[in-house]
């Protein structure tokens, strides 16, 4: 059996005012091995996005525990959480978050400057990226003039560029239409498989699910196989 990457065990999340309190999410548990593709669907509302922001370390668990690169996310200090998401995770969000200051190479290099790569180092990685989401003749193009799709893509070529543990994707296609959530879809999950990538997607999609390797729903706060 594959090493697992990230391991949730009986977590919990509940906000509490003076009035009342809301659990959003009920011991949930469960493990990514390394190289899979996971998928969890569910209403809006059900708790996706907050269990991708206590996986990501932007939220801590009311309980539970969560693991994930031999990281415990919710023991982590200021500078531990920097460390994590720059050695650990890559990110794509519903929003691209493109820079529209620099090009769409520039944007993929930047998290890899950011950590510390020199500019020939982060150019070449960029370079083979953009080339791995088919476009290389848009990479002096800036955001404003690249469509959603393409926009769309060039984020998870960004998200891939430090080589992460593990890939974190929130509604990567809830912001397209119809043709374009397809061809994101088939680049995103291509792109994964060919660099043997670990992948966490949540949507409310259910064709995307259907391409997991493992599929989950969330609902009532509790996390189902199905």
């Amino acid at each position: 059996m594959s090493e697992a990457v990230l391991i949730l065990k009986d977590v919990s999340k509940t906000y509490a005012s003076s009035s009342e309190k809301l659990t959003i999410l009920r011991s949930v548990s469960f493990s990514v091995e390394a190289g899979k593709i996971v998928v969890i669907t569910g209403e809006s509302g059900c708790g996706k996005s907050t269990l991708l922001n206590l996986i990501g370390g932007l939220d801590t668990p009311t309980s539970g525990l969560i693991e994930a690169g031999r990281y415990q996310v919710g023991a982590l200090s200021e500078d531990g959480l920097t460390k994590y998401r720059r050695n650990v995770l890559g990110l794509v969000f519903q929003f691209h978050y493109l820079l529209r200051e620099f090009t769409a190479l520039e944007n993929i290099m930047l998290p890899a400057r950011i950590a510390g790569l020199s500019y020939p180092e982060a150019r070449e990685k960029a370079e083979s990226l953009i080339t791995d989401v088919g476009l290389e003749s848009r990479k002096n193009h800036y955001p404003t003039a690249l469509s959603g799709g393409e926009r769309q893509r060039i984020a998870v070529a960004r998200a891939l560029v430090n080589n992460p543990l593990l890939l974190l994707a929130d509604e990567p296609t809830g912001n397209l239409d119809e043709g374009n959530s397809r061809m994101v879809e088939e680049l995103l999950f291509s792109v994964v498989r060919k660099h043997g990538k670990t992948l966490l997607l949540v949507t409310h999609d259910s064709q995307l699910a259907r391409r997991a390797d493992q599929h989950y729903t969330l609902h009532g706060g509790e996390l189902l196989s199905v």
